[in-house]
Formats: structure tokens, sequence, C-alpha cells
């Protein structure tokens, strides 16, 4: 595809993020966010080269993605190896139609309908707190998660948006997060590791990223900020569901894909309004 505007600025700010937060680790020197930074560093060169490449190469890289997001997803709320066999593929034929450019309104009907039938019948009455994050999931990672392939330039920079809150608040949150009222966390139970610091680093980021896309309105900014917490909120359910730290653990610094996009899942039709 062609270096468009859009791209050029994405591709700057991305990387005058990944090198001012190069010095701040120098000087925090902790592991875990030198392997979540690393990891950052791959994720965009990887996303910035297929965009370059061809945009079907763009297009197959965020449903591949997608798809393995689904499958961690699946084993997460240990579904049944049946019930993860079905879901995965009416899904995965479902970003196969996107991918081909076919209208996906009649088999958005059936993942909706999937969704449903999972969240009733996978946990019955046993494990009624798992049914809305059953429900949500799929059908964020089934419908919405699909919606980046459709316009390339606003998801590559809705990525990039999604990643600055993601390491400002991680950084933030560490390095403030025990100061003070800095440390009141936001959800206790579910995600013992937020806290208000990495909150409001988080919020600083996005704004200055909207303000360098000349986008920066209070409520831009609160799309985004309320739809990463809230992406991040029902994925720390699910884990917490299962016990579990992370939805996998082959992916340095985060766990698993769907731990590094959960805040991204519920942005993608709002990148259309954003930017």
């Amino acid at each position: 595809m062609k270096l468009t505007p859009i791209f050029i600025l994405t591709s700057g700010i991305a990387g005058l993020i990944l090198t001012s937060t190069w010095f701040i680790l120098r000087r925090l020197n902790k592991e875990i966010l030198w392997q979540r930074w690393y990891t950052w560093l791959a994720i965009a060169l990887l996303f910035g080269s297929s965009y370059l490449i061809d945009a079907h190469a763009y297009r197959a890289l965020i449903l591949v993605i997608g798809m393995v997001m689904v499958f961690e997803f699946c084993r997460l709320m240990k579904f049944l190896d049946s019930i993860t066999a079905l879901v995965m593929m009416v899904i995965w034929q479902h970003y196969f139609d996107v991918f081909l450019g076919f209208s996906p309104a009649t088999i958005d009907l059936v993942v909706l309908g999937l969704a449903i039938m999972v969240s009733l019948f996978q946990f019955k009455a046993s494990k009624p707190a798992a049914t809305p994050i059953t429900f949500f999931g799929i059908i964020l990672l089934g419908i919405v998660w699909p919606l980046l392939v459709l316009q390339p330039d606003k998801s590559l920079a809705l990525l990039l948006a999604a990643a600055c809150f993601d390491v400002a608040s991680f950084t933030g949150g560490t390095s403030l997060g025990k100061r003070g009222a800095l440390g009141y966390k936001i959800f206790p139970k579910t995600s013992p590791n937020k806290t208000l610091a990495g909150l409001l680093t988080g919020v600083v980021a996005v704004a200055l990223l909207l303000l360098a896309f000349g986008k920066l309105t209070l409520g831009s900014l609160l799309l985004l900020v309320v739809g990463a917490v809230i992406g991040d909120y029902l994925e720390s359910k699910a884990k917490r569901f299962s016990g579990v730290k992370d939805a996998a653990s082959w992916l340095p610094g985060f766990g698993g894909l769907l731990d590094r996009f959960d805040s991204l899942i519920l942005l993608a039709p709002l990148a259309v309004i954003i930017f």
C-alpha cells in the first residue's frame, strides 16, 4: 500500500513512543517491562511491514491474530473440545468471508446465535457468572475484531492508540503505583495490578496521541479510554474465572495475544468514528 499521511504519522509517533520508553525502562530496569517493550517493537514492525507489502497481507495478519485469540478464549473459558471446535469453525468461516470481501450480515447472525447457544448451554446453571463473559467474548472476537480489516489506515492508528494506552499505563502504574492515592486499585478483585496511576498515565498518552492526529476531543478521549479499560476488564474477568494469570504463555511479557489485544477488541468499531 502507499505511504499515506496517516501511516507516516503513525510510524513517527510509534518510533517516538518506543524511543522515549526505552530511556524510561533503562532507569526502571525491570525485566517484565523490557519483555513488553521488545514484544511491542516486534508487533510494530510486523504490522508496519504487512501494511506496506499489500492490503491483503495486512488484512490476513489481523484475521490470523483474531483466530489465535478465539482459540485462546475458548481454552481460557474451558470449553469442551466439541464446543471449541464449533466456535472456531463458525468464527473462522466468518473471518474468511470478511477477507474475501463478502457481506458478513448473514454469518454475523450465525455468530450471534452461536454466542447465545454457548452462553446458555456451556455452563448452564452451575457457573452463571461465566455466561455474560462468554457471550461478550464471542461477540467481540467474532464480529467486532474483523472490523479492523475494513479500513487499514484507521485500524493502524487505532492499534497505536491501544499500544500507547497499554505501554503508558503499565509503565506509569509500575513506577508510580505505590505513591499514596495513585496506588488506588481500580478493579481490586478482578485486576489488582490496575492502579489510578496507570489509568492517568494511559489517559495522558492517549490524549497526546489524539492531539498529534488532530482528533483530540473529550468524546474521542473517553471512547478510547473507556473502551480500552472495559476490554481489559472483560478479559481479566475471564482469567479470574479460569484461575490463571494469562490467557497463554508463549508471548514474552504478555502471555498470549488475547492478553495483548484485550483492550483493542472493543475499540475496533470506534476507529471509524474517531480516526
